[in-house]
């Protein structure tokens, strides 16, 4: 379990996650950083469903 966790916050890192709950979406550059925007990453997920 503690791997993991390592693994996860290596990529965290990797990845400029400054704060939680952060939210990546795989291929876009965005990241949206806080529960208030959680209607900006729905959104972001409509567009991509067309």
């Amino acid at each position: 379990m503690l791997a993991e966790y390592r693994k996860f916050s290596d990529e965290a890192v990797q990845r400029g996650v400054f704060g939680a709950p952060t939210f990546i979406i795989e291929g876009q550059p965005e990241r949206y950083w806080g529960q208030d925007r959680l209607v900006f990453v729905d959104r972001a997920l409509d567009r991509l469903r067309g």
